[in-house]
Parts: C-alpha cells; structure tokens; sequence
C-alpha cells in the first residue's frame, strides 16, 4: 500500500517528467529559429535579431542563443543591447 509521502513523490516525479519533456521541446523548436536565423544574419540581420529573440523566450537558459542574439546587436553596432544580451540569464 502506498503512503500519502509515496504517493506525493510518485506526483511530483512524474510533473517533473512532463515539465522536463516540455522545456526540451521548447529548446528544440528554439534551435530551429536558431538555424534560420544563422542563415539570415549576413542577409538580413534585424530579421534574424527577430528569430533570436523568440528563441531565446523559447529557451532562455541557453547561453548559444543569447550569444548568437548578442552577435546580432553587435553587427549592427548597438553595443549596449549586445552586452545585455551577452549577460542576461532570466
């Protein structure tokens, strides 16, 4: 027979399962915008600062995005939004 303790830990394991299996897909959907956005920076970079952007709200953990989205500020010679982006860890 379960205890009410076995049973919260059997909850909170399987919240933590779905949680984690969520944010995974997030980040895999923000290395996609990342990719097209690789492919845009010397082409069109505000397009790509956009995609950046958007990946870094879909993975804001990931030090490779906010790096990437720093690069881009940078290219266009916003300095101070480069160093943000570079330093900002939500």
């Amino acid at each position: 027979m379960l205890t009410r303790f076995m049973a919260l830990v059997l909850v909170f394991m399987l919240l933590s399962f779905a949680a984690t299996a969520a944010f995974a897909a997030y980040c895999e959907k923000a290395g996609t915008l990342v990719k097209e956005a690789n492919g845009l920076i010397t082409k069109d970079t505000a397009k790509a600062e956009l995609l950046y952007q958007d990946a870094v709200k879909l993975c804001p953990d990931s030090a490779s995005i906010h790096y990437n989205l720093g690069l881009a500020k940078f290219s266009v010679g916003a300095m101070p939004a480069a160093v943000f982006a570079w330093s900002d860890r939500r």
